[in-house]
């Protein structure tokens, strides 16, 4: 349009040119037309605009709704596809939890509505109770799965309600009935449905069968029982303890040995209750040392301690410690029997061997003991009858020097006096000797004779040695000569004295009843016993030699044998 404007101003202005040129004039009319002509040019001008403007808006809007159509349209396909393909997922989840869900024979699955309608049942449920889900589905689980009136009814019941109250899954283990009416034990989890809304809308039971399990836990219940009541009424106290040495069982027979009750014992240190406290550094450093090395010079053996009980009082025990090893380490088990008993039956009888002993060299005793009274007796007789014969003559030395008559050397008086200035003394000496002999021996088998300590005691070696030579001399002195060689630096030995002692006495009388064997017809021939003590290297060692006719080869590897 415009250049149809410009087209008619052209041709106006050239027509004006002519005009001028060619001396003619164009009228009014002639530009007036124009005018109308130019006019309706720029209206059709504006209508052709408007026109185009419209027809660009339409077209515009075409594509922006061809540009939504297009875009629906692809949003459709992708939700299509989406959905398709979430269908496809959603089935094979489906799918995969089916084989999920009826691939363990071994664990059932069951589903039910509030109204306790069974509405799952999985192939694990079959195999473990025998119905298949067409029998079941829809069915109540009372009379199915439980007998009615039965603990495990109950057990259930309480549950299924703590379920749907703390809408939380519940574990329990109850009973319940197959389709051929066998008991069997479940473990069953027991979790609340719920909705897309949150509401519980049923319950979901997984349970697997622990019937043998069960079993087994009442034969280990029973088999435990039993060993709880063979310990009970053991003879012996039984004490374990861990590797920590904390107490872990602890038997009745325990109980009355010390005084504490198992209540007040477990997992307390074992060594601050019935060890000694001088034995608790040795009892810490032997457990620690097997622990590392696997060593215990005390395991697996009868050994004789002490022990202290409640009040604190020590007695003598026999203990057998054994250590087992558990997957969680050692523990170690030992049987403890009170032997207080039997160690003063132990004393009694030693003292009785001892005094019988004694009572085999009674004679022998006797005599040693007669020999000094008799001259004791004949001397106390000697001096009674000089005292007499010393009195006679002070009463005529008397009635002499009182009458003036009073001889100054009577010759038989001074030879009684001399007599007696010599014997006197020499009886006097002689009985005191023999009162000393007396004291020894009757000292010697007063110390022979004690009952010995039930702990060791500082002894002197030497001293025992010769009050057992002083009991026994009866024995040897006829048949051998005695030669001790005892060392006077020898020091105190802590040891048993009283066992010692009858050591010594068995050897010295086999000594002299080896000799008397030996040198049997030959009346003048003596043996010699030698008795030797010294020290050696920290220890102190006793000598006992004689010459009798020795021990026969075949008993020599019996010599050491309890007797």
């Amino acid at each position: 349009m415009t250049q149809l404007k410009m087209f008619i101003r052209n041709t106006a202005n050239t027509l004006a040119g002519q005009s001028q040129k060619n001396d003619f004039v164009l009228g009014g009319d002639f530009y007036s037309a124009l005018k109308d002509i130019e006019e309706q040019v720029e209206e059709k001008e504006k209508a052709q605009n408007e026109l185009e403007g419209a027809h660009g808006q339409l077209e515009l809007k075409v594509q922006e709704r061809t540009s939504e159509l297009i875009s629906s349209n692809n949003t459709m396909v992708r939700e299509i596809t989406k959905r398709q393909e979430m269908e496809e997922s959603l089935k094979e989840t489906n799918e995969f939890l089916k084989n999920i869900l009826d691939s363990p024979h071994n664990i059932s699955i069951i589903s039910t509505d509030l109204e306790e309608n069974i509405t799952y049942w999985n192939k694990g449920a079959e195999s473990l109770l025998g119905y298949t889900a067409e029998e079941v589905v829809g069915k109540k689980t009372i009379g199915i799965l439980y007998p009615e009136s039965e603990e495990s009814d109950r057990v259930l019941s309480e549950t299924v309600e703590k379920v749907f109250k703390e809408k939380c899954g519940k574990s329990i283990e109850v009973e319940e009935l197959t389709k051929f009416k066998d008991k069997i034990w479940v473990r069953m989890t027991i979790s609340p449905r719920f909705n897309d809304k949150g509401e519980i809308v049923g319950v979901l039971g997984i349970g697997e069968n622990i019937t043998q399990q069960k079993f087994a836990e009442t034969e280990l219940k029973e088999s435990e029982d039993r060993f709880r009541m063979i310990l009970d009424t053991a003879y012996d106290a039984f004490v374990s303890i861990n590797e920590d040495g904390a107490v872990i069982d602890w038997n009745a027979q325990a109980d009355q040995m010390f005084g504490w009750e198992k209540e007040e014992v477990i997992n307390q240190k074992l060594s601050e209750l019935i060890i000694p406290e001088d034995l608790r550094e040795a009892h810490e450093t032997g457990l620690k040392r097997f622990l590392e090395t696997g060593e215990g010079k005390i395991l697996n053996q009868k050994i004789e301690l002490a022990a202290l009980n409640r009040q604190g009082k020590s007695f003598p025990v026999e203990i057998t410690i054994t250590p087992l090893k558990y997957q969680t380490g050692f523990i170690f088990n030992a049987f403890i029997e009170d032997i207080s008993e039997r160690k003063l039956m132990t004393t009694q009888l030693n003292h009785a061997q001892k005094m019988e002993s004694i009572g085999q060299l009674a004679a022998g005793i006797a005599h040693e003991i007669n020999t000094p009274l008799q001259y004791i007796g004949d001397n106390t007789r000697f001096l009674q009858d000089s005292f007499l014969e010393m009195i006679d003559m002070v009463k005529k030395y008397k009635a002499g020097n009182k009458n003036g008559q009073l001889d100054s050397n009577p010759q038989g008086e001074n030879e009684d006096l001399d007599f007696l200035v010599n014997e006197i003394p020499a009886a006097i000496q002689q009985s005191l000797e023999g009162v000393g002999r007396v004291t020894k021996i009757v000292q010697a088998m007063k110390e022979f004779s004690h009952p010995g300590s039930e702990v060791k005691k500082l002894t002197d070696i030497n001293k025992a040695i010769e009050t057992t030579l002083d009991v026994s001399r009866n024995t040897w002195k006829y048949v051998a000569n005695l030669e001790t060689e005892l060392d006077p630096q020898l020091p105190l030995v802590p040891c048993f004295g009283d066992e010692l002692n009858q050591v010594f006495l068995n050897l010295i009388v086999n000594a002299a009843h080896a000799i008397e064997d030996k040198n049997q017809g030959s009346e003048d021939q003596m043996g010699t016993i030698t008795i030797s003590t010294k020290q050696n290297n920290g220890w102190v060692e006793i000598c006992i030699k004689d010459t009798g006719k020795g021990i026969p080869k075949e008993q020599g590897a019996k010599i050491f044998d309890p007797f």
